[in-house]
């Protein structure tokens, strides 16, 4: 009889951890996410520089998937502007282009995105995006890049939609 009670303490036990094990944490972005948002902004030593932020014109296009493979599909047919004197201020449709690139994961709620280092110049930048998991239908991916002017670094942060 202390077997049979043992046994379902047990069972129970391993219900419950499984529940909350199912429970914890941010899912992985599986599938295809569309873009919904758009920020744009630089920072020199610590100054904003411009701030940006665009919520249309997004088409099927503008999107995220991730593959089962490691890798994701990044699809945009706009450039999008820093509201910068001297640049257009309206995004100019261009046509479609996809880019694939690997992701790793960071722990339950960030992946690293990254590609292949081609060092086409000196001073050998090498992207490292990362994608943050806002909640289950929404992703933020996150790119920086640093110029060679010191201090000062340019940044996009593209929202993602379920």
């Amino acid at each position: 009889m202390k077997a049979n009670y043992i046994l379902l303490f047990i069972t129970g036990a391993l219900i419950i951890a499984s529940c909350k094990k199912s429970n914890q944490g941010t899912p992985h972005p599986q599938g295809k996410w569309q873009e919904t948002k758009l920020r744009l902004y630089g920072d020199s030593s610590g100054i904003i520089t411009y701030d940006t932020t665009y919520t249309r014109p997004f088409t099927s296009s503008d999107y995220i998937s991730f593959q089962s493979n490691g890798t994701c599909i990044i699809g945009s047919d706009h450039y999008y502007y820093p509201n910068i004197e001297g640049y257009p201020k309206t995004p100019q449709s261009v046509p479609p282009t996809a880019d694939t690139m690997k992701y790793t994961g960071l722990g339950t709620s960030a992946y690293l995105l990254n590609t292949e280092s081609e060092l086409t110049n000196p001073g050998g930048f090498v992207v490292a995006d990362t994608i943050k998991v806002l909640s289950n239908n929404l992703i933020m991916l996150h790119s920086v890049f640093y110029s060679h002017d010191p201090g000062y670094s340019g940044t996009s942060d593209s929202y993602y939609q379920k």
